[in-house]
């Protein structure tokens, strides 16, 4: 094994800038000099006099802690960081030395320490980057082609202890010192050798890395002194280095002693006060002195975490569950149970009884009732910042279980109504908890709206569902017809079409399932096409065409594509054998959807006609002009999500607010997409398959890892919408549960679009007064969303206007049938026009092809 190897030297001084001014030794004049020594909240100062930079991000706790040298400043994987503007010195271009005193946290995957450049450029700019790479101290830089230069140690740095780094660079050649040691070095020459790293005017920063979609490769631990300077500056190690080194970190180890305990301190008195506040709640709601429990309701768009203050999150506690929903909608909410602090777990069982409409005539059945208990997937620390690492509640158990209900903690149960074909109204209803001797009542108030969602989506879905998972978990050679229908019923309800886009089936799913469910299905693919000689991929298009005309019979043809070459733009190698197999398609079915999950990059705008961009290139204006050219052209126009956006853009992970899922039906609507595609909702069942036998009564595992590489993916529940249930059955997720309710949102405004269409020509008093009021909440307010990254994180304002789109639609509808029928009480404003009927439905408009 390589080494770090002992030297001596004679003019090292940065290790000792905090020590008397005789012990010091003269050295040049630093270019740049950050003690980390913050002198007010939101700015840290530059020793040197000219780079001085601010703490950008969420607010700070415990931001400031004891360093080698006075103090150090914590960062939290990307929860905020330090932005320094452009200045000549913190540019390096040849002959320089760059020292940092760190403590890391994490070693895992890439943690920046300081960069400067720009990862949306095109090619990416980057004048520098000092790492640590899975725990080894990495310079990099990007030549002019944006390919990375890398000059790395093989040893890794220990976490949670302190080290002195430093970086020097000269024509090429670097060297990296660890604790007075030097190291081995290993060049990574991607890109050409630079005798001079190649500058820009972009920012520094400390702390926080970048790529295309905002910040990454965030630093988890404590930063000390750093200090840049001209030339090859290295004194560090005169004398007895090792015996200094040693005083300062066993210093420095004394004070945080000191600081920890001063920390544990106020956390005790912090949680006796906790306490007395959660009994306070308890006893002030509970419906007796002595319950086990006591019941509140949740609405569905929100979710509580395992944190000990976790009450706080609850808002107006309620026994009363308020819901509306269209007929042909599924609509829900959660029922929380605290649990009594100095009392024993209790286990709670949930009977939901039907709903009854106010005339007392018509009535929702308890079977289209669904009750589950929500149980936790307990979360580890994720590579992106996020509110709580823990146990979040996530998986729903319909499997009749009862659930438990921790002292001082809470339970959890989710409930969820199908309307079915329920005429509109009022319904009223009850769920009874009983658990401990102890029964409680939520009452259930339903309003039916007087609308019907149409049976197949208006937004196209593809979300991948993988067989080979689920055979696995089951142990199955094969999918029998009756799993396979299941499986189908359970995406389709949802909103989610039955599909896998890297199956290599032609079709998938087959032409059987298409058949049973052609007035629901609103995606798949037709199958790879391997790359070979122009011959052999000619003789598999025409293989295809027989397919496809059969396809094109059941009226399927809008909804098949072509899926393959995942994500071309980041490997180009492809482009050749793409090139072949989509000129070969466009040949023989011009009309063919050729789908794509690369931005629009010119390389690739002749092959494809159906673009899924990442979510955040939504948010970049120029690159949403190039969208937006695309979209004139005549191609159709998606998004996706996978382990990237991170916010302040939605998604789907387990660390995330369960909003976030619902926002993306609003938001879809916003951006005028026409498809959303995810890659995987069962991923993490393959990390899970040791529990299998134990499973849900063993904990779940919620990482990944990656299918070629075997590294782990550190962003919880990246993949995974649904977990396995007894006998086969899908068992939903709360995170699935909202993007259901954003997908039923998307509905709602795709029928009020429509009908304010209809309402501009209509001739009544009524249909304008309507149409005024259609057109303030189309498009969404602004105070709602005006872009995937900037929309309200308040559920409640996502809910209030839903329930305001539902009255418009309910008025237009009435309105528009009223002049229909020529109701004589309708002032005319104008002579009747042609046909404007409409029913209390809404119905699926005609895929963009066909109309």
């Amino acid at each position: 094994m390589n080494r770090c190897r002992p030297i001596s030297l004679s003019c090292l001084a940065l290790l000792f800038v905090s020590v008397p001014a005789a012990a010091r030794l003269p050295v040049a004049a630093p270019r740049v000099h950050w003690t980390c020594d913050l002198t007010a909240p939101q700015e840290l100062r530059d020793a040197a006099g000219n780079c001085h930079g601010t703490l950008e991000g969420e607010p700070a706790t415990d931001l400031v802690r004891p360093g080698i040298f006075g103090n150090a400043i914590r960062f939290d994987a990307g929860r905020w960081r330090i932005r320094i503007p452009h200045h000549e010195n913190l540019s390096l271009r040849n002959h320089f030395t760059v020292e940092v005193v760190l403590k890391p946290d994490r070693i895992d995957g890439f943690r920046t320490i300081l960069w400067k450049g720009d990862r949306t450029a095109t090619p990416e700019l980057i004048n520098y980057t000092i790492d640590l790479r899975d725990g080894r101290p990495e310079l990099k830089a990007k030549d002019a082609e944006g390919r990375w230069l890398v000059f790395s140690t093989p040893t890794a740095l220990a976490a949670a202890r302190w080290h002195h780094l430093v970086i020097t660079y000269r024509e090429g050649t670097a060297e990296i010192f660890v604790n007075g040691e030097a190291c081995p070095i290993s060049v990574s020459e991607d890109g050409t050798r630079l005798r001079e790293l190649l500058v820009n005017d972009a920012a520094a920063v400390i702390g926080d890395g970048a790529d295309r979609s905002g910040t990454a490769y965030s630093f988890c631990g404590l930063i000390d002194e750093l200090r840049i300077f001209a030339g090859r500056e290295l004194g560090m190690l005169d004398g007895d280095y090792a015996t200094r080194w040693r005083a300062l970190r066993e210093d420095c180890a004394r004070r945080e002693a000191e600081w920890q305990q001063r920390r544990e301190r106020r956390a005790a008195a912090a949680q006796q006060a906790l306490e007395q506040d959660y009994d306070a709640l308890f006893r002030d709601w509970a419906i007796r002195p002595d319950a086990p429990f006591a019941a509140t309701v949740l609405p569905a768009s929100e979710r509580l975490n395992g944190a000990p203050d976790f009450f706080r999150d609850l808002g107006d506690l309620t026994r009363t569950a308020v819901c509306s929903a269209a007929r042909g909608e599924f609509e829900g909410f959660q029922v929380i149970l605290l649990g009594r602090r100095d009392g024993e777990a209790a286990r709670v069982t949930a009977i939901v009884s039907d709903l009854v409409h106010a005339n007392g005539r018509h009535r929702i059945p308890a079977e289209q009732l669904l009750c589950g208990r929500l149980q936790r997937v307990t979360t580890e620390e994720p590579d992106i910042p996020v509110a709580f690492v823990g146990p979040i509640p996530d998986a729903i158990l319909p499997d009749g279980e009862p659930a438990t209900v921790p002292p001082g903690d809470f339970g959890a149960a989710y409930c969820r109504i199908e309307t079915g074909n329920a005429p509109p109204g009022l319904y009223r209803g009850r769920l009874t908890l009983s658990g401990a001797g102890h029964t409680e009542t939520v009452e259930i108030a339903l309003t039916v709206y007087d609308f019907e969602l149409p049976r197949r989506a208006s937004l196209r879905t593809a979300f991948a569902f993988f067989d080979t998972y689920y055979r696995a978990w089951y142990e199955l050679d094969t999918i029998s017809p009756a799993q396979r229908e299941a499986i189908c019923e359970f995406l389709l309800r949802y909103r989610l079409s039955p599909c896998n886009i890297y199956a290599p089936d032609a079709p998938f799913p087959d032409l059987a399932t298409l058949e049973k469910y052609r007035d629901r299905i609103t995606f798949f693919t037709i199958g790879r096409i391997r790359a070979g000689t122009d011959d052999e991929i000619r003789e598999q298009v025409d293989q295809r065409v027989a397919l496809l005309r059969r396809i094109r019979e059941l009226g399927l043809g809008p909804y098949m594509a072509f899926y393959s070459f995942d994500e071309l733009s980041m490997h180009m190698e492809h482009l050749p054998d793409a090139e072949r197999v989509t000129r070969a398609l466009r040949a023989a079915w011009p009309k063919l959807g050729l789908m794509q999950t690369s931005f629009p990059i010119e390389e690739l705008r002749p092959l494809f006609n159906v673009w899924v961009p990442l979510l955040h290139e939504f948010a970049d204006p120029e690159r949403l002009r190039v969208i937006q050219r695309m979209r004139a052209r005549g191609d159709r126009i998606w998004w996706y999500a996978a382990d990237a956006p991170r916010h302040p853009c939605p998604n789907l992970f387990l660390d995330y607010p369960v909003l976030d899922g619902r926002m993306l039906g609003i938001l879809s609507y916003l951006h005028g997409v026409e498809g959303m595609l995810y890659w995987c909702i069962n991923r993490e069942w393959q990390t899970n398959l040791d529990i299998r036998d134990r499973w849900p009564h063993a904990p779940w595992k919620s990482h990944i890892y990656h299918a070629h590489t075997g590294k782990r993916k550190y962003k919880n529940g990246m993949g995974n919408l649904v977990y396995p249930g007894a006998n086969g059955k899908l068992y939903p997720s709360l995170r699935l549960e909202n993007l259901r309710d954003g997908l039923e949102d998307y509905e709602y405004l795709h029928a009020l679009e429509r009908l304010t269409a209809r309402l501009e020509t209509a001739q009544t008093a009524d249909a304008s007064a309507t149409l005024a009021e259609a057109r303030r909440l189309l498009p969404p307010p602004a105070d709602l969303a005006t872009a995937v990254n900037k929309w309200s994180p308040d559920p409640k304002r996502l809910r209030d206007y839903r329930d305001r789109v539902a009255r418009v639609i309910e008025r237009a509808t009435g309105a528009l049938r009223a002049q229909s029928q020529g109701e004589p009480n309708q002032q005319r404003l104008q002579p009747a026009g042609a046909d404007v009927s409409i029913s209390g439905s809404s119905t699926q408009a005609a895929p963009a092809a066909e109309r």
